[in-house]
């Protein structure tokens, strides 16, 4: 995979994935738990929201 190799994270076995997710689109990946959410995610915001 290219991707890997220059550090970007890339997205492997999903089925219409180029169809599905557009050039362009901002995703989060959370690789613990296997999902692709739509948008971004700060981190730090939900941190602090626990606390």
């Amino acid at each position: 995979m290219l991707g890997l190799r220059l550090g970007i994270p890339v997205i492997v076995g999903v089925k219409q994935a180029t169809e599905i997710i557009r050039n362009g689109t901002m995703v989060t990946l959370d690789v613990s738990k296997g999902e692709v959410c739509s948008g971004a995610f700060n981190a730090f915001q939900e941190e602090m929201e626990l606390v």
